[in-house]
């Protein structure tokens, strides 16, 4: 399937390169990921957080 496909040539292409690499994933933001793993846990550890039945 993938050899039915056009090959796309360098330089060919109208479409402009992204700004930023597509394949660098985003930096995390370490002070909201603890604050919502904190809350989580929070969350979770709630005596009162009725379960569903």
């Amino acid at each position: 399937m993938l050899n039915d496909l056009p090959r796309r040539e360098p330089g060919q292409s109208r479409i402009p390169p992204p700004k930023h690499p597509v394949t660098t994933p985003p930096a995390p933001d370490l002070v909201v990921l603890t604050r919502f793993a904190t809350a989580l846990r929070q969350w979770r550890d709630d005596p009162g957080r009725g379960r569903a039945e």
